[in-house]
């Protein structure tokens, strides 16, 4: 277990699947401690194949033809293609897969305590 993730980062959907395509799951991440707040660490491991369905929302990963997803109730890494795959290839199976997500709109939390800190409203311990 060599490979640490911030607890925010270990899944990070930027994705969604296009179509259904068969994988395998070459590992999970495993929390640290008990708390939601705890880093993860990879747990390397060759845990069978299955298939990704469409409309399930993937981390895609960006130094190896694999995604990250939700499996069962933990977050699993998934590789499409075993070993390494050039550029046009791993090009290719994304368009034919997978459509980049959007992030949700509106305002971040800085702009709303910028907002709140801006309007002229005095604080009190009666807010």
């Amino acid at each position: 277990m060599d490979e640490h993730i911030d607890s925010r980062d270990v899944l990070d959907a930027d994705h969604r699947t296009t179509a259904d395509f068969p994988a395998w799951i070459v590992g999970h991440f495993q929390p640290l401690g008990a708390d939601p707040w705890c880093d993860f660490a990879f747990v390397a491991a060759d845990e069978g194949g299955i298939t990704v369905m469409t409309g399930i929302e993937v981390q895609l990963e960006m130094q190896m033809p694999a995604i990250r997803m939700r499996w069962h109730g933990k977050v699993i890494r998934a590789a499409w293609a075993q070993g390494e795959i050039d550029a046009a290839a791993r090009a290719d199976f994304i368009a034919a897969h997978l459509t980049p997500m959007q992030a949700a709109g509106g305002i971040g939390a800085a702009a709303v305590i910028a907002e709140k800190l801006s309007d002229g409203h005095e604080p009190s311990m009666n807010d």
